[in-house]
């Protein structure tokens, strides 16, 4: 009959490391697993996949501020409107301060620049079709 020793150092700081890894392994997988697929079928989340390059910016935003929640959680959503640069050639109107917008152009296309700093709030909405989009009101 083998007895173990559990007075060995290694053998017992490589046994911890493992029970940790594995229930590190199943936290995670028990916290990911629900977004990453729909209603628990097979079928991947799409959204789920497309927010994971947000990560890193995330993780910035928490170092950043981590004593002041909103101020991270505004910068976190701010890093996740889209960047695109208009054509030249667009004449942008002012709007509201700090928002700018263009006529539609041949292609059907409207072009929107928001200057940095300016303050908006996100708005949920969901439209006749049933999609759910986001919506940024300038606050001032």
């Amino acid at each position: 009959m083998k007895v173990f020793n559990f007075m060995n150092p290694k053998k017992t700081k490589r046994r911890i490391g493992i029970l940790v890894s594995m229930l590190a392994a199943f936290g995670l997988i028990s916290i990911v697993t629900p977004r990453l697929f729909i209603a628990d079928s097979p079928e991947i989340n799409q959204q789920f996949i497309a927010e994971l390059k947000y990560i890193p910016q995330d993780f910035i935003a928490m170092i950043r501020s981590p004593l002041n929640r909103s101020e991270s959680q505004d910068e976190i959503l701010t890093k996740q409107i889209p960047e695109v640069t208009h054509p030249e050639g667009i004449q942008l109107n002012p709007i509201a301060k700090g928002v700018y917008a263009s006529e539609r152009d041949a292609s059907g296309k409207q072009y929107i620049k928001i200057d940095k700093g300016t303050k908006l709030e996100i708005r949920e909405v969901t439209l006749s079709d049933g999609r759910t989009v986001k919506v940024y009101v300038p606050v001032e």
